[in-house]
């Protein structure tokens, strides 16, 4: 049996790093992992390799969930070379222990999705739906949206109220104060608004309270998260966003805010 261990640490050659990564992942060009490698701080974000005889022979970088009331951490770019496959799982079970207790999986392609089933994961979310934006003036009148601060939800740093990507929204809706966070991109041109923190109540009401802020997003595409298993949402957006974690889910919070979600697409 070969030496090999565990380890996260910044004393690795990221240029070496970055072409692993995208010889695994041939979407991403070595630019982007080298950018992303450059950018880890050991606090939001982490690297945790798989050594081998002392080379790395595998890797997965980490994102920390923020909004919620666990330390979470969302897996990303999970490898292992493939003259190491036996040792995958333990060093996935491995890897993310020595993170956090709290691991959250976004989007797993099919061979992961394969192994959280194994590991008896709580499926989070069934994927995704969506919803139109359209500007609806009875809507406009009668909802009144508000801006959200960091004095109203202390448990979201400070700094994703001031990123011009993220758009935050309070909606009272009988008497009930609703939180919602979007993240602003685009798919193709179309402009994307995806649903990245939910709090105020239920998670189940979030279809039923996305028309009350319809107005604020007119021709947009607003993606969010189905917990209600939608069989008519297209199978290109359902896949999207399926989430699974190794802890039961809080009823009234969703949250990928940090994930790579927000820092990446």
């Amino acid at each position: 049996m070969k030496n090999w261990n565990i380890e996260i640490s910044p004393d690795f050659n990221q240029q070496e790093l970055s072409k692993k990564f995208q010889r695994e992942f041939p979407n991403r060009s070595e630019d982007f992992f080298l950018d992303l490698l450059e950018a880890i701080d050991y606090e939001s974000t982490k690297v945790c390799l798989l050594y081998v005889e002392q080379k790395i022979e595998g890797a997965m970088i980490l994102f920390k969930v923020v909004g919620c009331d666990k330390e979470i951490y969302a897996p990303s770019y999970f490898f292992v070379s493939s003259k190491h496959r036996n040792l995958s799982l333990t060093f996935l079970m491995q890897g993310q222990q020595m993170v956090s207790n709290y691991i959250l999986n976004i989007t797993p392609n099919e061979k992961m999705f394969k192994i959280l089933q194994a590991l008896k994961y709580e499926k989070h979310s069934y994927g995704s739906s969506f919803k139109i934006g359209f500007f609806n003036l009875f809507s406009f009148r009668k909802n009144k949206t508000k801006s959200v601060n960091h004095s109203s939800l202390s448990k979201v740093p400070r700094a994703y109220f001031l990123r011009a990507d993220l758009n935050w929204f309070q909606i009272l809706h009988e008497k009930e104060k609703y939180y919602f966070c979007f993240k602003s991109t685009s798919w193709f041109g179309i402009p994307l608004k995806i649903l990245v923190y939910f709090s105020g109540g239920e998670k189940n009401k979030i279809a039923s309270l996305l028309p009350k802020i319809n107005h604020r997003f007119y021709f947009s595409l607003l993606i969010f998260p189905d917990f209600l298993d939608n069989f008519y949402t297209p199978k290109t957006i359902k896949n999207k966003f399926r989430m699974f974690g190794n802890f039961e889910g809080n009823s009234e919070i969703f949250s990928i805010l940090g994930s790579e979600v927000t820092e990446i697409l």
